[in-house]
């Protein structure tokens, strides 16, 4: 948002077994290093160990340096845009879904 502040973002992030997914519709002028972004906060977090080894104490199940980085990322579609934000006031933005 720092660098385009009219981005549109809805994304969802799914953990398992040292991998990591990030799914969704972003629509920006941004340019993003998804699997560089999903590493920094895995490591950030302190994720940094995993072991393919359930007895394992010292796995804690995800690595920043070893996790698959699964991206599956398109734009905002225009029948979403249409009805989220497209020619409404900034004020009046939004599926009406957000609590």
């Amino acid at each position: 948002l720092t660098v385009d502040p009219k981005s549109k973002v809805a994304c969802e992030t799914v953990t398992k077994d040292n991998m990591v997914m990030v799914a969704g519709e972003i629509t920006t002028e941004a340019k993003l290093d998804y699997d560089q972004i999903v590493r920094g906060v895995v490591k950030q977090i302190g994720f940094d160990s995993y072991v393919d080894d359930l007895s394992s104490v010292d796995s804690k199940g995800l690595c920043d340096k070893t996790c698959e980085v699964l991206v599956r990322i398109n734009k905002q579609s225009p029948d979403i845009a249409g009805g989220v934000h497209v020619g409404k006031e900034d004020l009046d933005v939004g599926a009406g879904d957000q609590g």
